[in-house]
C-alpha cells in the first residue's frame, strides 16, 4: 500500500497482526459499516496468499500498537 502524508512522498507500507489470536478476534469481530460488504471469515484469511515484500517498508504490528503510536511510527518514517 502506498501512502502519502501531508504531500509527502508515498513510502511502502505494511501493518501486520502478529498475534494470531488478536487477528483471529479482529477478523471474527469486525463490524462493517459498509451496506453490502460482506467481511472475510477466519478460514478466508487463512487461506490467503500473501506474497512476501521484495523492496524496503515500513511494517506496523497493530497487534502490539495503539492508533496513536501506529501514526507517530508512520509520520516518524516519512519524515526521516
Amino acid at each position: 500500500m502506498l501512502i502519502v502524508l501531508g504531500g509527502l512522498p508515498g513510502t511502502g507500507k505494511t501493518t501486520i497482526a502478529r498475534d494470531i489470536a488478536e487477528h483471529r478476534r479482529r477478523v471474527e469481530q469486525r463490524s462493517v459499516d459498509v451496506p453490502g460488504l460482506v467481511p472475510p471469515a477466519w478460514a478466508s484469511v487463512q487461506r490467503h496468499d500473501y506474497a512476501p515484500w521484495t523492496t524496503q517498508r515500513l511494517v506496523i504490528d497493530t497487534a502490539s500498537l495503539s492508533a496513536h503510536e501506529a501514526v507517530q511510527s508512520i509520520l516518524s518514517h516519512v519524515r526521516d
